[in-house]
């Protein structure tokens, strides 16, 4: 696995679409990954320090658990990538076994963001499907400006 960053929030300049881009911690990829609008914008406001309006559900997970003194996140996980679908999992650590949730990937990161965890990306993902395919690409100057 591969521990990544989130570089920037941009809209495709020709189809509109928002996309996130997780950056690897060595600066040397980039993954982006579509997410919706609602997502984007929020991404957007936790990555420029803001607060966000709409972090209530995952304000109160953070919260949660954090107020469980045997429960707490470990690490995020993009784990998959299947007819254009990224897949990711959020790992928690209850009771002292490690447990593992199913989520889309703007929520998993944006969990990380608020929960302070590292987010991985599998290496089969940045190295195998998408250097063929040019979706990871190297980076080149600022992406997000």
């Amino acid at each position: 696995m591969i521990e990544v960053g989130l570089k920037c929030v941009m809209r495709e300049p020709l189809t509109g679409r928002c996309m996130i881009l997780l950056e690897s911690v060595s600066g040397l990829e980039i993954l982006p990954i579509p997410v919706g609008e609602e997502s984007a914008n929020t991404l957007h406001s936790l990555l420029c320090g803001k607060e966000a309006e709409n972090l209530s559900i995952f304000g109160i997970t953070t919260d949660i658990l954090s107020s469980l003194g045997s429960a707490f996140p470990e690490r995020v996980v993009i784990d998959g990538y299947e007819d254009g679908v990224f897949t990711s999992k959020v790992f928690i650590i209850v009771n002292g076994e490690e447990r593992s949730v199913d989520a889309r990937p703007s929520d998993a990161v944006r969990f990380a963001l608020l929960s302070k965890v590292p987010v991985y990306v599998a290496k089969r993902i940045l190295f195998e499907k998408f250097r063929d395919r040019k979706l990871c690409f190297e980076k080149k100057g600022n992406c997000c400006k």
